[in-house]
């Protein structure tokens, strides 16, 4: 799970909010890449599909 930094919108009032941006710290791999390195182990499997779980909560 990747941390929240911050939210914000550059609408200035409610009826005009149609748009807003996540602030996320930068991260150097993705799924993608790991995946592409080296076949993943079932723990990883298991530990990876929890962590995307959780992020649909």
């Amino acid at each position: 799970i990747i941390s929240l930094l911050d939210v914000f919108t550059p609408d200035s009032t409610l009826e005009q909010f149609q748009t807003f941006y996540m602030v996320m710290p930068f991260v150097a791999q993705d799924l993608g890449y790991i995946m592409k390195r080296k076949s993943l182990s079932y723990q990883m499997i298991v530990y990876l599909f929890d962590q995307l779980l959780r992020g649909l909560k």
